[in-house]
Formats: C-alpha cells, sequence, structure tokens
C-alpha cells in the first residue's frame, strides 16, 4: 500500500452501524441488500468531511440531533460514535459523545504516527487541530498543533494549511 492513501475506515456506533471496518483498494463499490447500512457508511464519511471543514454541529442539527445519529438512537444508551481513518502509517481517531444539548462533542480527537499517539484534544465541539484562527492569530496555539502533528510522525507534505488570514 502506497503511504498516505486510504487504507480503512472504521466506523462504530454511528446510526444502524453498530461496528465496522472497511479495507480500502484503489476502487470501492458498496453493494448490499436495502437497509445494510451503505448510505449510512457514506454518510460516516461526511461526518468526517464535516469535521475537517469545522461544520460538525451544523452537520448533527441538520440530522436531527445527536439522538438521531447514534446507533439505536438517544434512549439506548449508545455510548457514542467513534471513526478512525488509517493511512499508514498514520490515523485519525474521532471519538464523539453527545452532550446535554443534543449535540456532538470530542471525547477524543488524536492522530498516530510513527512517532507515536498524540491527543489534539476533548471537549470540545469542533476540529481542534485546525487552521483556522478565532478572530487574532494566535502564534502559540498555531506552533502548538504544527508540533503535535509533527510529533506524531507526519510529515510537512501532509501538515494542515496554513491558517488564512
Amino acid at each position: 500500500m502506497t503511504a498516505g492513501r486510504l487504507a480503512a475506515v472504521t466506523v462504530e456506533g454511528y446510526t444502524s452501524i453498530r461496528s465496522t471496518r472497511v479495507r480500502l483498494g484503489r476502487l470501492n463499490v458498496l453493494i448490499g441488500p436495502n437497509g445494510a447500512g451503505k448510505s449510512n457508511f457514506v454518510s460516516a464519511l461526511e461526518l468526517l468531511g464535516r469535521i475537517v471543514d469545522e461544520d460538525l454541529q451544523l452537520f448533527v442539527g441538520l440530522r436531527g440531533g445527536a439522538g438521531a445519529l447514534l446507533h439505536g438512537g438517544p434512549r439506548a444508551g449508545a455510548s457514542g460514535i467513534t471513526v478512525r481513518v488509517e493511512a499508514p502509517p498514520h490515523s485519525y481517531l474521532a471519538r464523539l459523545v453527545p452532550s446535554a444539548r443534543d449535540e456532538l462533542v470530542f471525547e477524543a480527537e488524536e492522530i498516530s504516527g510513527p512517532a507515536g499517539t498524540v491527543l489534539l484534544g476533548r471537549g470540545h465541539g469542533r476540529r481542534c487541530c485546525t487552521g483556522r484562527p478565532a478572530a487574532r492569530p494566535n502564534r502559540r496555539r498555531q506552533a502548538g498543533w504544527r508540533r503535535s502533528w509533527t510529533a506524531a510522525g507526519c510529515t510537512t507534505s501532509t501538515t494542515p494549511a496554513e491558517p488564512r488570514r
């Protein structure tokens, strides 16, 4: 497998998906009977995209709240949603749990690489390792995520984009 190519996606606790790990190749086709979870798997990939775009809460709200996204629904006692993307030798993990306001917050967000695993944050409602600063650029924070990214063994070519001004 070429370095940087997605090798697998793991989804747990998301809508109809209790737990699955899908290994990816150069071309991937989802085939299965109605109600097997194909669309929900694609929706989990959209969830990852919304995390990257910092639109997690918009995604959750448009789909009926955190309870509607949890496997088994809000009353089933589901502990949360886990999405893991593997692109050897690196990986990204987002573990999301429901909040009292029917939103999803990060129980853990981490990246892993040859040098180990780095916890990017927890308790936040949007992607922690962000290249988009708040109103004023915070050079110390930007340096912090860059160090975390590098500590996990990611190369500079995969470092998140520079902040927009």
